[in-house]
């Protein structure tokens, strides 16, 4: 017996916004349906719903049925061919249909439960594939890295929901610490996605400087970019430094080599 997901449109919100009832005072909602107005902030909201629906690419969906202990065969669940396929492939960013079904293998595996016999909840693949398609991977690169995403969210929950149910203080230890581990991992992935995006910010800071006699220098803040050297006369703010006359100045001049850290992100 097949599970049938739930893949409601902005058209089945909308229409399940208009039937709901309102709320008494004890919270229980009225029979008359017909009775109830939208306050504006929902109208806003089922209006900004339906312009997000109509930008957004599909999620594939699937169904899990089990012909045998070891044997588990997913079916697509679309209605139509060859828009399922495409929502398919653009889930794992790729136009190579053997790299999607060999991704698409490991996000099974790394869904389903400890036991082999059991295979990967519908619910859960599907939620895991509506996942990829909302990280909308760019290619082959970005793909396996949102599967790595997706199975650390996996353990991550489960290690939260083992640490819920623990008994000993040994167990909450051993379930909150995989729990953190596996939560920071997840943190430092976003972080990795967004380095390959080119969103990730670079800073050049400048701890030392040192000026020979003559030399000019600029003390301020530093940050990478291209673009023409400014001259230090067109920058009134700039404080520079110099030496008058009669000042005595070293012979030797040292020079300091500093490693300029770099950070981004």
């Amino acid at each position: 017996m097949h599970r049938k997901t739930d893949a409601r449109g902005p058209r089945d919100i909308e229409a399940n916004a208009a039937d709901r009832a309102p709320a008494s005072a004890n919270g229980v909602q009225a029979n008359s349906a017909s009775s109830y107005v939208r306050a504006d902030v929902e109208r806003a909201s089922v209006s900004e719903l339906h312009e997000k629906f109509k930008t957004r690419k599909p999620a594939p969906r699937f169904k899990v049925d089990q012909k045998a202990p070891m044997q588990v065969v997913a079916t697509s669940d679309f209605p139509d061919k060859p828009a399922g396929e495409a929502a398919y492939l653009n889930a794992f960013g790729t136009c190579e249909l053997t790299f999607a079904n060999w991704l698409f293998g490991h996000l099974m595996n790394a869904g389903s439960p400890a036991n082999a016999s059991v295979p990967m909840d519908e619910k859960d693949l599907n939620g895991a594939l509506a996942a990829m398609s909302g990280i909308g991977p760019q290619n082959e690169t970005e793909a396996m890295l949102a599967a790595q995403m997706v199975a650390v969210h996996f353990a991550a929950m489960n290690a939260l929901r083992r640490l819920k149910n623990t008994e000993t203080i040994q167990q909450q230890d051993s379930n909150g610490n995989l729990a953190t581990k596996l939560l920071r991992t997840f943190t430092a992935q976003v972080e990795a996605l967004q380095r390959l995006r080119g969103k990730g910010q670079q800073t050049v800071r400048v701890e030392h400087v040192t000026v020979n006699a003559g030399g000019q220098a600029i003390v301020g803040n530093v940050t990478g970019g291209g673009g023409v050297k400014a001259n230090s006369k067109d920058q009134p703010d700039a404080k520079q430094i110099t030496h008058a006359p009669g000042e005595a100045l070293p012979s030797d001049i040292e020079a300091h080599s500093e490693t300029v850290p770099v950070t981004s992100g």
